[in-house]
């Protein structure tokens, strides 16, 4: 089994120093294979918010370790480096924002949909998008699994959030299922979503996994919502093929100072792609 842990929304610069103790201390015992941080690694962007940033990640277990920036990851008010040098500061710690990670068989595709002249929307370029996928299955033996990460959603939980979804979402949707995407990974809204798309994007010719992170650590929860992470499981390949996967919400309990899992959600894959399968 492979285990991927999806962080996201970290906003370093307005974290809460007991949630970050306790997302270690999750972490650590989740032994996981993968760790990654779905944007918003920081508030305003700043060389210390990154540097934090960097120093969480690097003390949190795992063989493959990545993020890809947020909006909030270019400089806001700074207008000059705004323009000229977006994304100076996030390099002071992060090397990459776009990239593929492999592990297990598993292609983990990092994709960055910002840009300094647009304030909070993301975009997916099809190029990018068409080319990161057949550079990730080039190198997947048969069966392998396909997991993209992009900061803003496809599709938002709440309605008063749909204009914080993708530009063209349902094009990158579509564009995305052609593809052979597995799963989906995303942040931005604060407010997780576990869902196949076959119930919201019913006319996809193969459906696909959507796993949308909350915070993890900063004060910026949404109403009634605690800080969370979201725990991938991969079932062993049978065959070359990856069967089951099942994603657990970590919600912090702040009476127990603790993340604490709430009810996995399992989904199979069948002849039209991913569903939700009841729980084992």
């Amino acid at each position: 089994m492979s285990v991927i842990v999806q962080l996201s929304d970290t906003h370093f610069g307005t974290e809460i120093p007991r949630v970050v103790a306790a997302a270690k201390d999750a972490v650590h015992q989740l032994r996981p294979d993968v760790v990654l941080i779905s944007g918003d690694l920081t508030q305003r962007a700043t060389p210390s918010q990154f540097r934090r940033a960097g120093e969480f990640l690097k003390s949190l277990p795992g063989q493959v370790k990545f993020a890809i920036p947020g909006n909030h990851d270019l400089p806001l008010y700074n207008l000059f480096l705004r323009m000229l040098a977006p994304y100076r500061n996030y390099h002071r710690d992060f090397t990459y924002r776009e990239g593929i990670w492999y592990i297990n068989n598993i292609a983990m595709i990092g994709y960055d949909a910002t840009s300094p002249w647009r304030h909070t929307k993301g975009r997916l370029r099809d190029t990018v998008l068409r080319s990161a996928v057949a550079q990730a299955k080039a190198s997947l033996k048969p069966g392998g699994l396909l997991a993209a990460c992009v900061h803003q959603p496809l599709y938002t939980a709440w309605r008063e959030d749909r204009d914080n979804e993708l530009i063209h979402a349902d094009r990158t949707a579509q564009q995305f299922s052609e593809a052979g995407i597995d799963i989906v990974l995303t942040g931005h809204v604060h407010v997780p979503v576990i869902a196949s798309t076959s119930g919201i994007f019913p006319k996809l010719p193969r459906h696909y996994i959507m796993s949308g992170a909350g915070t993890t650590l900063s004060h910026r929860t949404r109403r009634g919502l605690p800080n969370s992470f979201n725990v991938i499981r991969v079932e062993d390949t049978v065959q070359a093929q990856p069967p089951l996967i099942s994603i657990t919400l970590m919600a912090y309990d702040s009476q127990s100072d603790a993340f604490t899992p709430q009810p996995e959600q399992l989904f199979s894959l069948g002849p039209d792609g991913w569903g939700a399968v009841s729980a084992r």
